[in-house]
């Protein structure tokens, strides 16, 4: 009967974790080099240079997922790596005109995005209610919501008008979050 040692077992390990991390570079390479074979197929001099742009923030958040996956599982960058990937993604979109809406209509849901990023990176450690990502996240999707109805046309009114009167509730709000942030963490310790 075969029987492998320690010292076998643990370089097969790296032999395997090693064939792994590159597997996942080729393959966010492979991504990456279709977003960059796709922007060569433009129009405009402005649609090239926010198609590059798209392409580059892309890059970063491909780089930071591959750290994330293969090598170290922490939150910041779980949470770099969605934010630039579906940021890049969604510029490029607007980039290429594939959405019915241009981005000057469009851009509230970049922060969108930025909440699902922080909510997603949120879970990592436990899943459940974390409360400096989940409020964090809260914040910026009502904020992202509330600026594209106002982009999209939904809400009439200017927004300049309802800033006053909603501006002193923004306040009492973000005084609350922060007190009952402070209490949750000085209850921790």
């Amino acid at each position: 009967m075969y029987s492998i040692t320690l010292h076998e077992r643990f370089k097969m390990k790296n032999l395997n974790e090693k064939h792994l991390n590159a597997m996942l570079a080729v393959g966010m390479l492979l991504m990456f080099s279709g977003i960059l074979a796709m922007v060569g197929f433009m129009g405009s001099n402005e649609q090239v240079l926010l198609s590059v742009l798209s392409a580059m923030i892309s890059l970063a958040g491909f780089v930071f997922l591959y750290i994330f996956l293969g090598f170290s599982r922490t939150s910041f960058k779980l949470f770099m790596g969605l934010l630039f990937s579906m940021n890049g993604i969604f510029l490029f979109v607007s980039a290429r005109e594939i959405l019915p809406l241009p981005l000057r209509k469009l851009w509230p849901l970049m922060i969108l995005f930025t909440s699902l990023s922080l909510f997603f990176a949120g879970r990592i450690k436990k899943n459940k209610f974390n409360l400096s990502y989940d409020y964090t996240a809260i914040f910026l999707f009502t904020i992202g919501v509330f600026l594209l109805l106002f982009s999209l046309g939904i809400i009439k009114m200017p927004l300049g008008e309802i800033m006053v009167f909603l501006l002193p509730v923004i306040f009492i709000l973000a005084g609350i979050f922060l007190v009952v942030l402070f209490l949750q963490r000085s209850a921790l310790l």
